[in-house]
């Protein structure tokens, strides 16, 4: 499969938040990221135990994250939506990140990768945008 990656849930908390898990497999670029909820930092780890702080282009709340493969040039690429905003950044390494900006003021809500193509989605569905390589 193109991401190996399984995380099993082992405990969770009030209001269901998962308090202890486990990972394995290998992501895109080798390495795990995530937005922890309502945060404008990301994080980083290559073994999903130890996790390194990165900072996104803008300040605001970043919502979702997704991993994918351009198609032009087959560069593994990360990509995250700004919440309620047409700001997107791209990363190729999961650490350093590129603003961009979706083609319309959204409000975006998620982005998943299939089938060669990145797809957004607005908060009330009404809206989509595609793209090939994460970026445009």
């Amino acid at each position: 499969p193109y991401n190996d990656i399984s995380i099993k849930v082992l405990a969770t908390g009030i209001g269901g938040r998962i308090t202890s898990f486990i990972t394995s497999g290998i992501g895109v670029t080798g390495r795990f990221v995530v937005i922890p909820t309502g945060s404008d930092t990301g994080l980083s780890s290559r073994n999903g135990t130890t996790w390194s702080s990165t900072t996104f282009p803008s300040g605001g709340t970043w919502s979702c994250i997704t991993s994918g493969r351009e198609e032009i040039n087959g560069r593994e690429i990360f990509v995250a939506l700004k919440l309620a905003s047409p700001e997107a950044a791209y990363s190729y390494n999961g650490t350093s990140w590129t603003s961009t900006t979706l083609p319309s003021n959204g409000p975006w809500r998620s982005v998943v990768y299939g089938d060669g193509a990145f797809v957004a989605v607005s908060d009330d569905g009404n809206e989509g945008a595609v793209s090939r390589d994460g970026i445009n």
